[in-house]
């Protein structure tokens, strides 16, 4: 099963910080890097580019307006994620 899936299927797999626990978005922390992530519930490699606008928003509202997002999915290509760098 795909890590990323499993969050969504199985919440005690999570074992780092939960941030934020939505129907089709989750963000907990990242398990290699220790920043946010975001999780979306669909597998799939892509999303549009409306959807990271939603997604970008949505983080604004947890995290505020001066984050940055990290588009660019390293270690795992086929489920979509992204991670939010929070200034200090």
């Amino acid at each position: 099963m795909c890590e990323l899936c499993e969050v969504f299927d199985n919440p005690d797999s999570i074992k780092t910080g939960l941030y934020w626990d939505g129907r089709d978005m989750k963000i907990l922390e990242c398990k290699t890097c220790g920043v946010p992530m975001g999780v979306i519930r669909e597998h799939k490699a892509k999303v549009s580019s409306g959807m990271k606008a939603k997604y970008r928003n949505g983080c604004k509202r947890i995290f505020g307006d001066d984050i940055k997002i990290r588009w660019k999915m390293s270690k795992i290509k086929d489920h979509f994620h992204f991670h939010i760098i929070v200034p200090e």
